[in-house]
């Protein structure tokens, strides 16, 4: 029985994928909760700075992610 091996790769990569956005999704999460959580420590920036610095993490949590999906 032949085995269609384009229809595996494309399997593979849609988990990949699919799993990097799950990471990179549940590490923004913690992060907002953590934020949330702690208010009193951040309560000297702004709603816009505390935004800012969590999106500014993105990069480091597609990074993150892409490493331990793989």
């Amino acid at each position: 029985m032949k085995v269609n091996n384009e229809h595996q790769s494309v399997g593979l990569l849609a988990f990949y994928f699919i799993s990097c956005f799950v990471l990179t999704v549940s590490g923004m999460i913690f992060k907002t909760v953590f934020v949330v959580y702690n208010y009193q420590q951040f309560s000297d920036l702004g709603f816009t700075d505390i935004v800012h610095a969590l999106t500014w993490g993105v990069r480091f949590d597609l990074a993150s992610a892409a490493l331990l999906s793989l």
